[in-house]
């Protein structure tokens, strides 16, 4: 299979991106992961802004989650962040009853590198917000 010999001809070229194969015979083409530092410095707008940003963290670590608590969390202004992470694809919405349910797509674990499985996910974002929780502590006491 092409995709196969194309995943094997990255990984011997000393580059900083590679091929990963992700579940149902899907592949993704991506930055190697020790080369984010250097290239963040490179990117001048965020995929999204903080707010959006932590509408979909709640929205990922919470799901199924009624979109009225989102509102109820996050307060009004999450109505515009639903409405613009509906559009990116990284959720989706469920109608039950009179009131919406926001999910996580395919396309938000595959953009982030997550599994489909939604326990497994939540752990994994668990790790990575601990994980980054860990690393601003250790910037303040380097600042201090």
């Amino acid at each position: 299979m092409l995709v196969k010999k194309l995943m094997q001809e990255y990984a011997s070229r000393n580059t900083a991106l590679e091929i990963l194969e992700l579940k149902d015979e899907r592949y993704v083409m991506q930055l190697k992961a020790e080369f984010t530092p250097h290239v963040k410095r490179l990117v001048r707008k965020p995929l999204l802004s903080t707010g959006p940003l932590k509408t979909l963290a709640y929205i990922a670590l919470r799901q199924p989650v009624s979109q009225k608590r989102v509102v109820e969390v996050r307060g009004r202004h999450a109505y515009g962040h639903i409405k613009l992470l509906k559009e990116m694809g990284l959720i989706v919405s469920e109608r039950k009853g009179r009131s919406a349910v926001l999910k996580t797509t395919e396309y938000f674990a595959d953009y982030f590198g997550l599994s489909h499985d939604v326990q497994t996910m939540k752990r994994e974002l668990r790790r990575i917000l601990e994980r980054d929780r860990i690393s601003e502590k250790a910037l303040e006491i380097q600042d201090s």
